[in-house]
């Protein structure tokens, strides 16, 4: 009777799975049609393909479980942008907005679930060219961000979910985002991203696996900060990464940033961080800035900053040559750090290199 009533069990939950899967639907976008309206008539669970060509459109996405896709399909700033999201950004104006539920004052509720964007173009806009606040299981995948005055592609508040295979160049701001999230469990992998302000920007997060990507020509290939938030930064592997040449020059600004340049990876107040097997080589300070080197290891507290000191982190196994003036410097901040088994030539301390 046991086993009858277990087989039966199986057996709904098996109708139960198919159905589903059936009800799921796919909707087909032609260039002079709207992706926002076929986002607002789709159902949880249902894939948008959108066709080649260039849509003069911004998307804001507030549902669970969708897929869009793109074919050879371009984004670009409409000349009156519409939806929640560029209602709260105005004027700035991001190309593909996806937000979870907020309150009035913008604190996350309940996040918007399982995103996945692929194989887009989105280049241009005022804002952002992929914007995500409060989502989860989210993957970001093969698209391209470029020429956007904010974030190539930028999520805050994230948990789970990832960065795969996307180019991200030319955008004032970091090529790639991750910001206040505490519980991130998020992978950053196979990206290329150049020319931006930042390649791979992680701030007040946790738990990330940054590997196999290239950055190139920006002010900071990769840079990971503490910024004094509780929780601070901590729990992140950076493996088989390739950062060189980043030469371009940010200058300081208002928010209390230091001029940059010259930095392959830059880590400030980073805890319980593996940096390992990593290609960091070529990268020369293009102007001011207030350390150039190609891995830089420094306490959350310099410049008066608040935050952690570095703890518990371990920088093993890398090529870090070709650097100028260093290779490697470490304030000396915080305990438990160790450098084993590095290729470089110069640092400060002299020890990590000799």
């Amino acid at each position: 009777m046991r086993r009858t009533a277990l087989t039966f069990a199986l057996a709904i939950a098996a109708l139960l799975a198919l159905s589903g899967t059936a009800s799921a639907a796919t909707w087909h976008v032609w260039p002079g049609h709207s992706i926002q309206r076929t986002i607002r008539h789709a159902s949880p669970g249902d894939t948008i393909i959108v066709h080649r060509g260039v849509y003069h459109q911004n998307l804001t996405i507030r549902k669970s479980h969708l897929t869009l896709i793109g074919r050879h399909a371009v984004l670009t700033q409409p000349a009156h942008p519409r939806g929640f999201c560029a209602q709260v950004s105005a004027p700035e104006v991001d190309g593909i907005c996806v937000l979870g539920q907020v309150d009035a004052s913008f604190n996350p509720l309940r996040p918007t679930v399982g995103t996945t964007i692929r194989g887009f173009t989105v280049r241009g806009f005022h804002g952002d060219g992929i914007f995500m606040f409060n989502v989860a299981n989210s993957r970001i995948v093969g698209n391209v961000a470029a020429h956007n005055s904010g974030y190539g592609i930028a999520g805050f508040v994230q948990h789970g979910g990832a960065y795969l295979w996307n180019r991200s160049h030319d955008n004032a701001e970091p090529g790639l985002y991750l910001g206040d999230s505490p519980n991130a469990d998020y992978v950053i992998a196979h990206n290329s991203v150049y020319r931006n302000q930042y390649g791979v920007f992680i701030r007040h997060s946790a738990h990330g696996r940054v590997h196999d990507n290239r950055s190139w020509g920006n002010c900071v290939g990769m840079f990971l900060l503490d910024d004094g938030q509780p929780g601070g930064l901590h729990n992140m592997t950076l493996w088989n990464n390739r950062s060189w040449a980043n030469d371009k020059a940010c200058a300081a600004d208002d928010e209390g940033s230091p001029p940059l340049s010259g930095i392959g990876v830059l880590l400030v107040g980073a805890r319980r961080t593996l940096v390992t097997h990593n290609w960091i080589t070529g990268n020369q300070p293009g102007g001011e800035s207030f350390i150039s080197a190609g891995l830089v290891l420094v306490s959350a507290k310099i410049g008066g900053g608040s935050g952690f000191d570095p703890r518990h982190d371990t920088i093993s196994n890398n090529t870090i040559t070709g650097n100028s003036p260093l290779d490697i410097f470490y304030d000396q901040s915080g305990s438990d750090v160790h450098f084993p088994g590095n290729t470089c030539n110069a640092s400060q301390p002299s020890w990590i290199c000799n």
